[in-house]
């Protein structure tokens, strides 16, 4: 896996990794306030899930018939380095709705910030990058220090221990998985577009989705409190 990520990198300039951390940030934040607005008034993950990939998979294939992205067809060799990931796409984004409904929007923000501590590491193990600098390890010292802050001083934390996390864990660590995955799928893989992942991920995570609704008994229920 190491090898294949490390082949052929593009370079890329300061200004477009720039504008592709704001653009992810906004993307995710907004995510994050739709998802929490869809579970309070729908308290229905599954539906709520199934309904982001179908939507979402529609629009970019009718884009790609159109001529207006360029992405890869489905083919299976290509297809099948997907299959776990999309397995673990699935049961985050439920299990992220989950968090949603059962948790305030604010312990979403403090642990996925935490996400970058963890994924640094697996960078290094896994695919050959360069440990953090003194600089980076300050920056990720300082957010497990405010996370830490939060959790001590959180009311259900403080009432219930590590059980009002129950849901969080869980997403956050199949978070940790898609987030390292990931890179393999779309630094290690000849794909035409970054269109490819989006158009893949979604239209093979709507089974999956709607298996985990059905044995999870739909997700509804429990709590006012996305894929974010």
């Amino acid at each position: 896996m190491r090898d294949m990520i490390q082949r052929d990198q593009p370079v890329v300039s300061q200004a477009s990794i720039t504008a592709a951390v704001i653009f992810y940030c906004i993307c995710s934040g907004s995510m994050l306030i739709v998802n929490k607005l869809a579970v309070v008034h729908l308290p229905v993950p599954a539906l709520l899930t199934v309904c982001q990939f179908t939507s979402a998979s529609t629009f970019v294939y009718t884009c790609k018939l159109l001529g207006i992205l360029e992405m890869d067809d489905f083919e299976w060799s290509k297809v099948k380095y997907f299959v776990l990931y999309v397995l673990a796409f699935s049961l985050g984004t439920w299990t992220n709705m989950k968090v949603l409904q059962t948790a305030n929007v604010e312990t979403v923000i403090v642990f996925r910030s935490c996400c970058p501590i963890v994924v640094a590491g697996f960078d290094y193990i896994f695919y050959g990058r360069a440990c953090p600098s003194l600089r980076s390890v300050a920056s990720l010292l300082l957010i497990t220090g405010g996370a830490v802050g939060y959790i001590l001083n959180d009311k259900e934390f403080q009432n219930s221990g590590w059980v009002a996390y129950y849901w969080v864990m869980i997403w956050w660590t199949v978070l940790i998985f898609q987030l390292t995955y990931g890179k393999f799928l779309v630094s290690g893989l000849p794909l035409k577009s970054l269109w490819t992942p989006v158009l893949y991920t979604n239209t093979l995570s709507v089974l999956p989705a709607m298996l985990v609704g059905i044995m999870a008994g739909g997700g509804g229920g429990g709590g006012a409190g996305g894929a974010g």
